[in-house]
């Protein structure tokens, strides 16, 4: 197994050996609380906020999944994610998948378990090959608030945000709304309202033509 410990530090890749690395599609399951994130996808022009992808990318260069040159841009790795959430959104599962670099012998281990003659037991039962070494190396490295919970093996057509077919989201709103008046939007108040902002709106508009 390609693994070992640097301190409280655990990476995939031994640089003192010559295990040979390759690239494979994988797809991650992360969950997040979004509060202390200006959202999901990375932006990477905007190096002064902060984004999950951009602590998962992080923490997949320190473990050597991703090799520095391919961090600087995720197209490269033919990176895609499930769905997208706004500043301060949490997530429970979003699917997101990358071309990872994975030591062979993880391959070469899940190929030598067979259950008739020759075929691999993943490939006889249909079952994904998954990599937990990966997921447990991965987690030392992100926040507390940022969690993968598995990481599976897929086919390089494989797309996460072309493979969704749904997707369920909750809103949490305060109790108090659930009392709050609700105002007929057809009342007297709120049409006299909206014709004091048409009233202002004009006026500015006068004033600006004749500042002109």
């Amino acid at each position: 197994i390609h693994e070992r410990l640097v301190g409280s530090e655990m990476c995939i890749r031994d640089r003192t050996t010559t295990t040979k690395f390759i690239k494979r599609k994988c797809a991650l399951v992360v969950g997040y609380v979004g509060s202390n994130y200006s959202g999901l996808q990375l932006d990477e022009k905007n190096t002064a906020l902060k984004f999950i992808e951009g602590e998962l990318r992080d923490a997949l260069v320190r473990v050597s999944a991703i090799s520095e040159a391919n961090s600087m841009s995720l197209s490269k790795i033919d990176w895609s994610r499930s769905s997208r959430t706004d500043k301060g959104v949490h997530a429970s599962k979003v699917i997101i998948s990358m071309k990872l670099e994975i030591p062979q012998q993880w391959l070469d281990e899940e190929d030598s378990k067979t259950v008739i003659g020759k075929v691999p037991a993943h490939r006889l039962a249909m079952e994904p090959v998954r990599f937990k070494l990966l997921v447990d190396a991965v987690n030392m490295h992100l926040p507390s608030d940022i969690r993968v919970f598995s990481c599976i093996l897929v086919n390089n057509r494989f797309n996460a945000k072309e493979i969704c077919k749904w997707r369920a989201y909750k809103y949490i709103l305060p109790a108090s709304m659930l009392t709050m008046k609700v105002v007929d939007p057809t009342s007297d108040a709120v049409l006299a309202s909206l014709e004091d902002d048409s009233r202002g709106h004009n006026n500015r508009g006068a004033m600006s033509e004749h500042d002109d």
